[in-house]
């Protein structure tokens, strides 16, 4: 088993990883933009090309303009409908697209109605800190889980780690879900700890998902994260001479 080692304010903080959707600073999000944008393109679409969970996914995103418009009005157009880059919430990486969009100019070029806008991306695969959980495990199991798990490879005193739930679904996807967990524990111990925590150990347990057939309905839980958590003095400053 690998030894956990990237701080959970790495992923808190890092956007490019968990951030959804398409790049918001270059699409309009006004209500009346988005009121003259509704009518302009057709439904959305996202196919996956090939890929696998090892290596990461390939998609296919693409919509079409029913009147004049441009690659930053059909980034709005595939936002709106899809809400994510990815179908699990993380953020894609363009591999192609057509018509061109390198450059702002070929973006606010203006396109005849019938042109598909299409982007190849591909999307990565599951995080060095994410594992698979099994059914059945209750609370005591998942805390002794992440316990011998975000201890492995300490030296000396065991850590007592911190273990959430997290629930996701199609309304909102697994990675902005555990995003969101995070975003909230971080503000939490951070008030805890009056602004000065240290975290330094970070893992997430994802249950995989039920058969159509399971007799299993419910779960208490999609996922669950786990961390280990320090409150810090604040250090004081040098005196002056």
């Amino acid at each position: 088993m690998k030894a956990l080692t990237r701080p959970i304010l790495s992923l808190a903080f890092a956007a490019i990883f968990l951030t959804a959707g398409c790049d918001m600073d270059k699409i309009p999000l006004t209500p009346r933009d988005a009121a003259n944008l509704a009518g302009k393109f057709g439904t959305p679409t996202r196919s996956e090309l090939s890929g696998n969970d090892t290596e990461g996914r390939t998609y296919e995103l693409m919509v079409e303009s029913q009147r004049e418009a441009n690659w930053r009005e059909a980034d709005f157009a595939l936002w709106r409908g899809l809400r994510v880059t990815c179908p699990d919430g993380r953020r894609g990486a363009t591999i192609s697209s057509s018509p061109a969009e390198r450059t702002d100019a070929e973006q606010t070029r203006m396109h005849p109605p019938g042109t598909v806008f299409r982007r190849v991306i591909t999307c990565p695969p599951p995080p060095d800190f994410e594992f698979t959980l099994a059914e059945g495990l209750n609370k005591q199991d998942m805390h002794w889980l992440f316990h011998e798990r975000l201890n492995e490879g300490i030296q000396g005193y065991p850590r007592d780690p911190v273990v959430q739930p997290v629930r996701f679904g199609p309304t909102k996807p697994k990675y902005l879900a555990i995003e969101q967990a995070l975003g909230k524990a971080t503000l939490e111990w951070m008030e805890k700890c009056e602004g000065s925590a240290s975290f330094s150990r970070m893992a997430v347990g994802i249950f995989p998902p039920l058969p159509a057939d399971s007799e299993l309905r419910y779960r208490p839980a999609d996922a669950y994260i786990g961390f280990i958590v320090d409150c810090r003095k604040p250090e004081l400053e040098e005196s002056q001479p």
